[in-house]
């Protein structure tokens, strides 16, 4: 699979996870970029209704390029950056 960004929220995820600096849950995540990417979210009447459903899509694609990575912590899977995406 091509390392090339998919889908808008990429880039945010990428952003948020670059924020934490840490391994983080998906709501953490989530709150992170509608706090920063409100208003471009709005301004795109399909990407508000689908950016959440887009944020696991663009996740399972940064893992499979190796950018990202997952570890369970209990019943939660928190999501990080790797070497290859920071």
């Amino acid at each position: 699979m091509k390392n090339e960004m998919i889908n808008p929220v990429e880039p945010m995820l990428i952003d948020a996870l670059k924020a934490t600096n840490k391994p983080t849950l998906i709501v953490d995540v989530s709150k992170f970029i509608w706090n920063k990417y409100y208003d471009e979210l709005k301004a795109n009447d399909e990407l508000f209704f689908k950016w959440q459903y887009q944020l696991r899509w663009a996740k399972d694609h940064l893992k499979s390029c190796g950018i990202l990575a997952t570890k369970k912590q209990g019943v939660y899977s928190l999501w990080y950056l790797t070497g290859k995406g920071v």
